[in-house]
């Protein structure tokens, strides 16, 4: 499995975001570093995923968003790194 989260920047104030890449299922779970997508993540397809940026993130204000379907985590990297902003 493997995440690739877009846009790279998202608002604090419970904004979804769009994330693309494959082996997505339903029960699929989102963190943004170490907190949880705020609500239901939203399985569009194997390759696409919506989630909502949660309204109180850790700093840095660039976090590692993850994708974890059963036990399979998706693995962190500068591409499924997400800014946020306010």
């Amino acid at each position: 499995m493997r995440s690739r989260g877009r846009p790279s920047a998202a608002k604090r104030d419970e904004r979804q975001v769009t994330i693309d890449g494959w082996g997505f299922a339903q029960g699929a779970a989102v963190r943004f570093q170490d907190t949880a997508a705020a609500g239901p993540v939203t399985v569009k397809s194997p390759t696409q995923i919506v989630a909502t940026v949660p309204s109180r993130l850790p700093d840095p204000k660039t976090a590692d968003v993850t994708v974890t379907v059963g036990v399979a985590t998706s693995p962190t990297g500068p591409a499924d790194e997400c800014t946020y902003v306010g």
